[in-house]
């Protein structure tokens, strides 16, 4: 068993939570004049909201000051408001790879407090980990958030699948030495091109992970290499 464990990304993976999550980082700056745009925050996905946050001030040429307290008003505008779901075939994904032996696990750069309130709760024990920004000093594109993963579940990064849909969550799988597939759900492919496969949706994992241990579709690269703050 080439994938000993299987890791999904939160946002835009398991769960539609990005139009909720930009409707709420609209409300939180506009308090301060900054009009978000959509895709340069679809673009940021997987950075932790204070990391978030600090980027559009210094974008802006605004101080940081503010950063803790917006990324708060976010978090709890989210928390009232969101009307996510979870996508269609992600629990029997999960499910089937569970019952063929496969470990699972939750990278988010959500927080835990997020994650417990958006309506998910009951799938979350299917994880066998779940790793949320608050548990990690540095969140994607770092790779600490997928070591972190790997090695609470005990298993070599070499043998971990991680499906993302997002360009630093790709470069933290990479960074980390994991195999990655990303989903087209919220951005094109002409975003996800540092993925070892891309695929157009959800739909498409299920005939990809009902054969995961015989894939062999994987294009192995070397680790991206970012310049991380």
């Amino acid at each position: 068993m080439k994938y000993k464990a299987v890791l999904f990304d939160y946002d835009g993976v398991v769960a539609n939570t990005m139009e909720d999550n930009y409707c709420a980082w609209q409300f939180a700056f506009s308090k301060h004049n900054i009009q978000l745009d959509r895709l340069r925050y679809f673009q940021m996905e997987g950075m932790t909201p204070l990391a978030v946050a600090r980027s559009v001030l210094e974008e802006n040429g605004l101080a940081p000051d503010p950063a803790a307290e917006i990324a708060r008003e976010k978090e709890r505008y989210y928390i009232a408001h969101h009307t996510s779901s979870l996508q269609d075939g992600i629990e029997s994904l999960i499910s089937d790879l569970k019952t063929r032996g496969h470990l699972v696990g939750l990278v988010s750069g959500a927080s835990r407090e997020r994650l417990h309130g958006s309506g998910i709760a009951r799938l979350l024990g299917q994880f066998d980990v779940v790793i949320t920004s608050d548990a990690v000093a540095r969140g994607k594109p770092d790779p600490e958030p997928y070591q972190l993963a790997a090695q609470r579940l005990g298993v070599s990064p070499a043998n971990c699948l991680v499906i993302e849909n997002a360009p630093l969550g790709i470069a933290s799988a990479k960074s980390a030495l994991m195999d990655c597939i990303a989903v087209c759900t919220t951005l094109g492919r002409e975003y996800l091109g540092e993925a070892d496969l891309v695929v157009d949706g959800i739909s498409d994992l299920a005939p990809i992970m009902n054969n995961i241990d015989s894939l062999e579709m994987i294009r192995h690269k070397k680790p991206a290499h970012h310049e991380l703050k």
